[in-house]
């Protein structure tokens, strides 16, 4: 199967970089919102600096294995679902550390909301793929990801909880709604990718996590908006659970 994939534009390849710098600086940015309360701002700061520089190594470690090949070199793209995986179990190990429960408890429900709005300029880009030949149909709105609409609607949620009109319930259903559309465009990626699971089999198949920069849409996006559901459910149920790791 030829993996060679379909070179974005350029001016959809700066929206996308703009995009993942945005939610990549959101990362150390609520650090040290959700830090300054309970630890002090020498303490938030700190926490903010390790922040920092965890995000540039991720940033830096999966452009180095999306280029270098080591990605694709695993037979039957055992590399690319590795990928996955770990991008998708270190946005849970980070929800469920102590960092996540202090970001859980002192940062504001319609912050943890507003975060998912990036989705919609993000789903505006894979649309643009699919016209540029980079991503197939099934990849975008045109298709079956409909994950625009947890974009449309964070910016609408957000809103009404920080008006403070917004029943909790509410909030419940765009987490539960957010998190169900994720999944599904998870798994529309994975099997429309080259691996044993594909069952989508009109091309091209989804390439991105085996190219810099665009690989930066899983650990950055996809498992942001994992992250960002599981802060919100923590907050949501005022969990108290005992942590799994801390950053601190």
């Amino acid at each position: 199967m030829d993996l060679v994939m379909v070179r974005p534009s350029l001016l959809s390849t700066l929206f996308f970089l703009a995009l993942v710098i945005t939610v990549a600086l959101a990362f150390p940015a609520a650090v040290w919102l959700g830090s300054v309360g309970p630890l002090g701002a020498a303490a938030a700061r700190r926490s903010a600096l390790r922040a920092c520089v965890a995000t540039l190594l991720v940033l830096a470690l999966s452009a180095l294995g999306a280029e270098s090949g080591a990605f694709a070199s695993l037979p039957n793209g055992l590399g690319v679902v590795l990928y996955m995986v770990v991008c998708n179990v270190g946005a849970i190990a980070l929800a469920f550390s102590a960092l996540g429960q202090r970001l859980a408890s002192n940062l504001p429900l319609y912050a943890l909301i507003g975060f998912h709005v990036f989705r919609l300029p993000l789903e505006l880009v894979l649309h643009q793929w699919y016209m540029e030949g980079v991503l197939p149909v099934q990849m975008t709105y045109s298709g079956h990801n409909f994950d625009i609409f947890t974009g449309l609607l964070a910016a609408l949620v957000a809103a009404l909880e920080f008006l403070g009109k917004l029943p909790r319930k509410g909030a419940w259903a765009f987490n539960v709604l957010g998190l169900g559309l994720l999944g599904n465009v998870a798994s529309i990626a994975v099997r429309s990718s080259p691996i044993p699971l594909r069952t989508y089999l009109n091309e091209p198949p989804v390439l991105l996590a085996l190219n810099a920069p665009y690989t930066w849409i899983l650990p950055v996006c996809v498992a942001g908006a994992l992250c960002g559901h599981l802060l919100t459910f923590r907050k949501l149920l005022g969990t108290e659970h005992r942590p799994l790791a801390a950053i601190s």
